[in-house]
C-alpha cells in the first residue's frame, strides 16, 4: 500500500481502479457469450446451402388437406432467393411466393395471390400469417436478420445425437416484431440449427421448429422433414421434401417479381 501511494496511487485512486477492474471481470462472460453466439448464429447462416436447389415439398399435419409446391432456391446478386409455387391442390395453384434475403439486411417476402393482378410485399402486418394455412409463419420461411438481434449462449443440450448450442436470440427493437425471443439448438460441429424455440413479447412459449431429418446431399447439410409445433393450441405442421436436387440449371429470372406475376 505505502509503496502504490508513494508511486502515485492513492488509497482512494485505488479502489477505483479495484472497482472498475472487478466490473470488467464481471462483465466479461456475457460479453464473452454474446461475441460467441454472434459467431456461432454467423456461421450457422454462412453454411447454408448455396448451391443452386431445385426441390418438391409436401405440407402436411393440421392443415385442411395436403398441400404440395415446388420450390427453387439460389444466390442471385448476392442475395439469398427462394421461390415457391403451389401445385396441389387444385383450389390453391397459381399461389406464389418469392423470398429475398441479403446478410445485414431484412428479408424482402413477396406473395402472388391466385386472382391478384400482382405480386405484393409481405408487410410487418402480415408476416405472422399462417404459411398456406398451417403452423408456420411467412416470416419461418426465412433466416432472421443477424443485426437485428443480439444472440447470446445460454446452455447446451443433446439433441438428435449432436451435442448442441443454445443462442438466445433477442431482437434489439422490439417494437413490430413477431416474436420476443428464439433459441436456437445450433450444432458447432456442422453449423446446422436442429431446433428453435419461439417465445412471444410475454416471455410466453409460442411455438417450436425441430430438423427431424437433416442429411448431406452433394455435399450440402440439407433439412428434409421438418416441423413446426403451435404450443398453445397443441397444432403441429409438417414440411417434407420429396424431391431434391442440387446444382441445377435456373435462370435468374425465375427470381424476379415479373416471373412471380406471370
Amino acid at each position: 500500500g505505502e509503496e502504490m501511494r508513494s508511486a502515485g496511487f492513492p488509497r482512494r485512486r485505488l479502489a477505483v481502479v479495484i472497482g472498475f477492474a472487478c466490473a470488467l471481470a464481471m462483465a466479461a462472460p456475457t460479453s464473452a457469450a454474446e461475441n460467441d453466439g454472434h459467431d456461432l448464429m454467423k456461421r450457422a447462416i454462412a453454411a447454408l446451402p448455396t448451391a443452386p436447389l431445385a426441390a418438391r415439398v409436401r405440407l402436411s399435419g393440421d392443415v385442411r388437406e395436403a398441400r404440395e409446391f415446388v420450390a427453387k432456391h439460389k444466390v442471385v446478386d448476392g442475395a439469398r432467393a427462394t421461390y415457391i409455387e403451389v401445385v396441389a391442390p387444385e383450389s390453391l395453384v397459381g399461389l406464389r411466393f418469392l423470398f429475398k434475403q441479403r446478410v445485414g439486411e431484412p428479408p424482402l417476402r413477396y406473395m402472388k395471390y391466385i386472382a391478384a393482378p400482382g405480386p405484393v410485399l409481405v408487410t410487418s402486418e402480415t408476416r405472422a400469417d399462417p404459411f398456406l394455412g398451417s403452423t408456420f409463419y411467412l416470416i419461418d420461411l426465412t433466416e432472421p436478420d443477424l443485426d437485428a438481434f443480439t444472440h447470446e449462449i445460454v446452455g447446451e443440450e443433446m439433441l438428435q445425437g449432436r451435442a448442441c448450442t443454445l443462442v438466445a436470440s433477442t431482437p434489439k427493437n422490439r417494437e413490430g416484431e413477431v416474436y420476443g425471443k428464439i433459441i436456437h439448438a445450433i450444432d458447432p460441429k456442422d453449423s446446422v440449427v436442429v431446433r428453435r424455440q419461439f417465445f412471444d413479447q410475454d416471455g410466453l412459449a409460442l411455438k417450436e421448429w425441430t430438423a427431424e431429418r437433416i442429411e448431406k446431399i452433394d455435399g450440402n447439410w440439407t433439412v428434409r422433414d421438418q416441423r413446426m409445433k403451435f404450443l398453445p393450441g397443441n397444432l403441429e405442421s409438417r414440411l417434407e421434401m420429396t424431391e431434391v436436387a442440387y446444382g441445377v440449371e435456373i435462370p435468374d429470372s425465375d427470381f424476379g417479381k415479373e416471373h412471380l406475376a406471370r
